[in-house]
């Protein structure tokens, strides 16, 4: 027997991170859901950020176009995106007053947005302590949403 994790459809698919790992795994998960139709973002952030600031990221990344940075920010794209298919677990740090906040808050723009979406409060704040479990305890349920069979 084997696996096939990968090979059978987009059903195989998944992206997961930590902090702006979990960040980058929604904006992937959003931007691409035909292709990552399953995520884990763990204690990620409410969008994407670099430590200069906001316009700084705009003009970095974007050309200085906000319009641009809009169409890939997944709390944008969720007003106006469908995402039938698309399944994902928003863990946050009980003890974690900057990122909880923003996970929080992604969980309720997914939810508005349709997606079949779980938010976890672990216990712990922006350390592995409250990172571990987001992964590990969540591997049986991202297992069932692999299609697996031959």
């Amino acid at each position: 027997n084997t696996l096939n994790a990968g090979l059978g459809a987009a059903r195989n698919w998944a992206v997961a991170g930590f902090s702006y790992g979990g960040t980058c795994a929604l904006q992937m998960a959003v931007n691409f859901p035909d292709v990552y139709p399953t995520f884990i973002d763990i204690s990620g952030e409410n969008m994407p950020t670099i430590p200069a600031g906001h316009q700084a990221l705009l003009n970095s990344y974007f050309h200085g176009d906000a319009a641009a940075f809009a169409r890939q920010n997944p709390l944008d794209v969720f007003k106006t995106g469908h995402f039938p298919a698309t399944a994902g677990i928003i863990t946050v740090g009980a003890a974690d007053s900057f990122y909880k906040p923003q996970g929080e808050q992604v969980y309720a723009a997914a939810k508005a947005a349709g997606l079949n979406v779980t938010l976890q409060t672990l216990p712990g704040s922006h350390i592995w302590q409250a990172w571990r479990p987001g992964l590990q305890n969540n591997l049986d349920w991202l297992m069932q949403r692999y299609d697996v069979t031959p």
